[in-house]
């Protein structure tokens, strides 16, 4: 993250509506004052994102993880920070849990038949024949 700077505040339905990249720099992290691991990222674009992030676990050696929140809410936003800060302190860890689930259905014969769907049904309605009526293909032959 090039030329990012970090500042703590409170971050209320006011400050987010109002906050904006300071100039010369990428993006602005504002870091809520009241509760650890809940920040606000403002891009030199002006796309804003709610984000919590903590440890999985607990100690040095627990796994990092950062989650966008889906809401620009001061409040909602909040809550749900506390909720997944609660999961990361019981140990769940959700990225690893969508990544594992992922990385499960590559492997299996329903994956390898929706990729092959996709691939192949356009090429399919790309064919002259396809709007022909089955009992004219029949005859033609």
């Amino acid at each position: 993250m090039a030329n990012l700077k970090r500042e703590k505040v409170k971050l209320t339905r006011e400050f987010i509506a109002h906050a904006v990249c300071e100039p010369g720099r990428d993006r602005t992290v504002w870091r809520d004052l009241e509760l650890s691991g809940y920040g606000l990222e403002v891009t030199k674009a002006g796309h804003k994102s709610l984000f919590v992030e903590g440890r999985i676990g607990r100690g040095r050696g627990a796994k990092k993880r950062q989650i966008t929140l889906k809401t620009l809410d001061a409040k909602r936003g909040r809550h749900d920070a506390k909720i997944h800060l609660g999961d990361m302190a019981r140990g769940y860890d959700e990225l690893g849990e969508r990544r594992a689930e992922a990385a499960k259905a590559t492997g299996t014969l329903k994956a390898v038949i929706e990729d092959y769907l996709k691939r192949e049904a356009a090429r399919c309605l790309e064919l002259p024949w396809i709007l022909t009526p089955p009992r004219s293909i029949l005859l033609q032959n």
